[in-house]
């Protein structure tokens, strides 16, 4: 549920009567510290002065932590970031308020799931018309970022970004109709000129020269560019002072604490600028910052890319009449064009350094380009930029815009067992996780292996990926250092270690390399910006020339790995190059043995189907090779065939595997069967965008709960573990760390992607 509900949902509804209107917004919310939740409280505010008492304004703000925050009285609901159910538990709120629209603020990482793909739950529930603006429009976005847009077009009714340029890319990268996207002004307070000298006074910096650069502190920021510039300028102008106003990140704190604020404290002091250089580590409020805006002389903006569509610092200091330095990112080139201010190439101090002292030296040209700067900012003031919005929000209304509401194929949270750990700690110790147990206790007798954590490796770090869970990043680091110890020099692994953490054998199994491997790609993938992923990465390059020197299913195992590692650097020519020769063997091996009635890689049907397939899929959409797609379809269809002949899938069992002459045995099914057919068909969807693939998915996964051949779940609800396997007529009870591992990766598969089917849409007014 969502962490707050309104005191009182009925007497709401009554005294929603009191009101002509009612508008809910939906993004972060002040006190929380960051961009969007200043936007989101100056522009709910904005319109709320506009209408007077008219109009309610309820907000429904998101959460990055469990506690909350100190909210005002306007929040009326929230939605923890990372808890899928809160979404349609907000959905369902709106929808039970007088509400006549939703404005709702989107940027790729206030969302939970994959890129922020948890807001498509909310959007799709929802029966109410949505203003959508778009604080980040990407030129290149990633497959999943790019279907997250997609999808909201379908669910909102007009769009609005802050420059021509995201208007753009909207319609040009995304398809997104340009008679749907609005371009509004990013909103700032109205500034009234005061006495500088009074200024630089309130902020202890009197008889100063001021510099700004305000904003969360991130390295993106570049500010080291202005610290290296500064040497010279400080020379010719003594009374300069460059003040770095903001916190760090919440984020980049959360992962990487101070660490850059400490190098650029470090710099400051070997350049011999601790007299010029002032860090004001706080998040300020509007009143200070406005002081700090009126001290200033000259704002600087050095971030080191261009992919910047909007800039809420940038908006303020030109908006507030301040000449600005900046590098030529999207928003900084359409806002300063026309004189208001000066731009400088990316890294280059040098030319910064030149620059400030030209416009130093130069007060009639600082006072030019402060004038052409203030004029602009008139249209920018909030009342301004409320009134816009306000205009766009009759428009809606008023027409009666629909707003589709997709009939969604997915699989709904509410549906789904919940999420738990708990059997899979009970299985671990600092050592790793045990691959057998007796029941539900963990049989220390049978220790160790490498096949079960790099599969616990895979599983934490999916739910990391999508909770930021710090118990499963914890979890992921004790399976990541098994896999390190399991490394050999020549970049081989060992598989099989005693409780006395003394390895039995010298070579692990070519599956255990390939799924090693595997384990170590993702892992790369979903932590390359943090130490764990570092440490993947050193262990893949060790091994991935284990690739193309494994069996048929070890060489599947590597492909998923080296597409997993591609998905972070896809520049990498070495590990493409491995990809190719890999999946090319696959092709081989398929050549070789299938036949007209035998669309199959070899002459039986053993174990870990389904990855043979998906491994094609997932290098046809990295090489997008037709050859790899042609023969994932026909061995797709091939397997489907065999699984899919009731209403329930039905494994091949290992008790005797099928041939091209004999039928395949109905025990024992395997969790890591079931577990390869979510996957595959997860991923068949995404190549053929055919729902169909969906319902497959999904009769896999309910493999797990009960639909299968003797109609018993191998998910046990008490203990939160997963029993062996499905025999002849009963179910293995014990629950090991393969079959737990196996379901596990398989509900979080399943939960992670919201599945639309855009091709019936109801519409609603």
């Amino acid at each position: 549920m969502m962490a707050k509900i309104v005191k009182h949902k009925d007497q709401l509804l009554k005294d929603g009567d009191h009101y002509s209107e009612e508008i809910t917004f939906v993004g972060n919310y002040l006190p929380r510290k960051c961009g969007i939740a200043t936007f989101t409280t100056d522009l709910r505010e904005a319109t709320q002065r506009h209408y007077g008492g008219t109009v309610r304004m309820p907000v429904i703000a998101l959460n990055d932590r469990q506690e909350g925050y100190d909210y005002p009285d306007a929040v009326e609901g929230t939605i923890l970031q990372s808890a899928r159910q809160d979404y349609e538990t907000a959905a369902e709120f709106v929808n039970r308020s007088n509400s006549k629209l939703v404005c709702l603020q989107h940027e790729y990482g206030i969302f939970g799931g994959d890129d922020g793909n948890y807001i498509l739950d909310f959007l799709s529930q929802i029966r109410l018309p949505v203003v959508t603006t778009l604080h980040t429009v990407l030129e290149k976005p990633s497959r999943g970022q790019k279907e997250i847009i997609v999808g909201m077009d379908s669910m909102t009714a007009k769009f609005v970004v802050m420059s021509r340029k995201a208007k753009k890319f909207l319609h040009a990268k995304y398809d997104i109709s340009n008679d749907k996207i609005a371009i509004i002004e990013h909103g700032i307070p109205q500034f009234l000129p005061g006495d500088p000298a009074h200024f630089k006074s309130v902020i202890n910096l009197a008889g100063r020269t001021v510099l700004l650069s305000f904003g969360l502190l991130s390295q993106n920021k570049g500010v080291e560019t202005v610290l290296e510039a500064l040497p010279k300028v400080v020379k010719r102008f003594p009374k300069l002072a460059y003040v770095i106003l903001g916190v760090t990140h919440p984020n980049v704190k959360k992962h990487e604490g101070e660490s850059y604020r400490i190098s650029l404290r470090r710099m400051v002091r070997e350049l011999g600028l601790q007299k010029h250089v002032f860090f004001h580590d706080q998040f300020v409020a509007l009143k200070q910052l406005t002081e700090y805006l009126q001290a200033t002389d000259i704002y600087v903006t050095p971030y080191l890319s261009k992919n910047q569509i909007v800039s809420g610092t940038l908006a303020y200091a030109s908006g507030s009449g301040i000449p600005v330095l900046s590098t030529p990112y999207w928003y900084a080139e359409e806002l300063l064009a026309g004189g208001k201010g000066v731009l400088f190439p990316f890294r280059d101090s040098k030319r910064l350094g030149t620059l400030l002292l030209d416009l130093l030296g130069a007060p009639q040209k600082l006072k030019l380009m402060r004038k052409k700067a203030f004029a602009q900012g008139r249209q920018m003031i909030w009342p301004a930029v409320a009134r816009s919005y306000i205009d766009l929000f009759h428009e809606v209304i008023s027409k009666q815009i629909r707003k589709k509401v997709i009939l969604k194929k997915r699989l709904v949270p509410t549906e789904l067992p919940e999420i738990s750990l708990r059997h899979v700690q009970r299985l671990t110790d600092d050592t790793g996780i045990l691959q057998h147990a007796k029941g539900i206790v963990a049989n220390r007798k049978e220790g160790y292996c490498l096949d079960d954590n790099a599969r616990a490796l895979i599983m934490t770090l999916q739910h990391y990926k999508q909770t930021e869970s710090q118990e499963s990043f914890e979890l992921a680091a004790i399976y990541l250092a098994y896999i390190q110890y399991a490394q050999k020099e020549n970049g081989s692994f060992r598989n099989f270690m005693n409780y006395r953490r003394e390895f039995i054998e010298d070579d692990g199994s070519e599956d255990s390399q390939g799924r090693a491997l595997w384990a170590l790609g993702y892992a790369v993938q979903v932590c390359a910006e943090n130490p764990l992923g570092s440490v993947a990465k050193e262990l893949f390059h060790a091994s991935k020339h284990l690739v193309t020197q494994m069996g048929t299913r070890a060489t599947a195992l590597g492909i998923l790995a080296l597409c997993e590692y591609l998905e972070k650097y896809p520049k990498d020519r070495e590990v493409f190059e491995l990809l190719r020769d890999a999946s090319d063997k696959l092709v081989k091996v398929y050549k070789n043995n299938a036949c007209s009635d035998w669309a199959w890689f070899e002459e039986k049907l053993t174990y870990d189907n389904a990855f043979l397939p998906l491994a094609l899929l997932k290098a046809y959409r990295l090489t997008r090779d037709k050859t790899y797609l042609s023969i994932a379809k026909k061995t797709l269809s091939f397997l489907e065939a065999i699984y899919f002949k009731s209403e329930y899938l039905q494994l091949v069992g290992n008790n005797r595997w099928m041939t091209k002459s004999s039928k395949a045995c109905l025990f024992d099914e395997q969790p890591v069967d079931a577990m390869a057919s979510v996957l595959l068909f997860q991923e068949a969807y995404l190549t053929f965008n055919d729902k169909r693939y969906l319902d497959l998915m999904r009769m896999s996964f309910d493999w797990f709960v009960g639909k299968n051949r003797l109609e018993k779940p191998l998910y046990d609800f008490k203990s939160n573990g997963c029993r062996d396997g499905l025999m002849e007529k009963n179910v293995n009870m014990n629950q090991g760390a393969e079959s737990t591992l196996c379901y596990l990766i398989s509900l979080l598969t399943v939960t992670d992607v919201s599945y639309v089917d855009m091709s019936k849409p109801k519409t609603i007014l």
